[in-house]
């Protein structure tokens, strides 16, 4: 799967999350974490790792 596939997928969750958050159908405070976990792991998973996200050194 390409990286534009990727993102649309990881948009689509994020989307499903908010739109079911707004429903009533995910408690709010769950859909506040997932809102903010998702991208974070969204970045990581599509640059490759933690490694590449931080400058590709470990400290």
């Amino acid at each position: 799967m390409n990286t534009i596939a990727k993102t649309v997928c990881w948009a689509t969750v994020i989307l499903a999350v908010a739109g079911l958050s707004s429903l009533g159908q995910i408690d709010k405070a769950s859909a506040t974490t997932l809102l903010i976990v998702l991208p974070i792991l969204a970045v990581v998973s599509l640059k490759g790792g933690c490694m590449q996200v931080f400058g590709g050194k470990a400290r």
